[in-house]
């Protein structure tokens, strides 16, 4: 819950409490049902490498429509936000220049043509889909998960609480989410290899929506960590509701059906190992060397090792746009959620330039030959 997720020192966004589960760590292995039904990520796409762009598109979209939604609406997210250099990452290479520099005003461009999933399953189907070479290309890239080969499925109701049965008991009515999606990468088949047998618990990991396109193609880094109160590292919690107050709800993709607002929290599977710092009295599990806040407090987990954990689950936050009452007002609130330090730094020169003019003799000159000052 730092970049990509926070600390307690961190700051907080939308708040939410609950009381689903334990603050103690479960353990739990693989059943080997679980394991055979884990295949590598390219074995779905191998028949789609053999159809054309357009019938590989229709493909994905008859597949999984929410999950390719989805996927377009994080990649916007992360497109749209004034930290796009870290946060758009990777970014598509067909908008690198021969030069390596990013064309960012010609995929903006390019993003505003991306018609509704549901409209562009619609216009394949019937071959009347007039996408541009270059948008049918960005649309196959991010859906087919570029390097990391990211894949994302939604589950059903019955699928879904079983996962959140892993960590939460009985989750309360504010914070069931719209939709579970299971999170497979190029590195998923690797890591449940190396890992079976292995001691395992879930946790929840939260962060701001515009982080999450690159959360879930490089996986949790705990050098993308900007807060360390307890120590460096990738901050996790066994309890939902504690990593929903740091995932505030962001502006994602207008034409969404899930939705332009929304949140996200991931559910990550986690080994236990002496780098994996939990609530305890013993110092050599609940206190990281060199802490400048102690304990670690309870509720919160501290991975110091990328390796240590895999993103299972993606739990989504949203509401159709249909069903919203005040949908202007949620695009506006997701607005200022979105960019927040933008206009604190905006107040902040709006307040710098103020003391500056009251204080210019210029200024007061004016001001004294127009009678608003004695």
């Amino acid at each position: 819950m730092v970049e990509g997720g926070g600390d307690p020192a961190g700051d907080l966004g939308s708040t939410a409490t609950t009381s689903c589960g334990q603050p103690e760590v479960l353990h739990l292995r693989r059943s080997r049902k679980e394991r055979d039904r884990l295949e590598p990520v390219l074995d779905s796409s191998r028949s789609d490498e053999l159809q054309s762009p357009s019938s590989q598109l229709l493909t994905i979209l008859r597949r999984d429509l929410v999950a390719a939604d989805l996927q377009i609406s994080l990649f916007i997210s992360a497109a749209k936000t004034y930290r796009q250099d870290s946060s758009l990452s990777p970014f598509p290479p067909m908008f690198t220049t021969p030069d390596g520099s990013k064309d960012t005003t010609g995929l903006q461009s390019v993003i505003r043509e991306i018609p509704p999933v549901s409209t562009l399953k619609r216009q394949l189907e019937l071959k009347s889909s007039q996408l541009s070479g270059q948008l049918l290309q960005l649309l196959l890239w991010i859906l087919t998960g570029g390097q990391s080969q990211l894949s994302l499925r939604c589950l059903s109701k019955e699928e879904a609480g079983e996962k959140l049965a892993l960590v939460c008991g009985n989750l309360s009515s504010s914070n069931l989410p719209t939709y579970v999606l299971e999170v497979k990468t190029a590195n998923t088949a690797r890591w449940l290899a190396e890992n079976d047998g292995s001691d395992t618990f879930h946790a929840f990991h939260g962060s701001r929506l515009d982080n999450w396109h690159s959360i879930l193609h490089h996986g949790l880094q705990q050098h993308r960590a900007k807060n360390s109160l307890f120590g460096e590292g990738i901050y996790l919690s066994p309890e939902l509701g504690v990593s929903l107050s740091y995932s505030s709800r962001g502006l994602g993709w207008e034409a969404s059906q899930l939705g332009n607002c929304l949140a996200c929290v991931c559910l990550a599977q986690v080994r236990h190992h002496e780098s994996v710092k939990i609530h305890s009295e013993d110092p050599r599990r609940g206190r990281v060397e060199g802490s400048e806040g102690g304990q670690l407090p309870h509720k919160y987990i501290l991975v110091r090792n990328n390796d240590l954990l895999h993103i299972r689950y993606l739990l989504v936050y949203g509401q159709p746009i249909s069903s919203s009452p005040h949908p202007s007002r949620s695009r506006f609130r997701a607005w200022l959620d979105s960019n927040r330090m933008m206009l604190v730094l905006a107040a902040y020169g709006l307040l710098l330039l103020t003391v500056g003019l009251s204080n210019s003799a210029v200024v007061r000159r004016w001001l004294r030959k127009s009678g608003l000052l004695q």
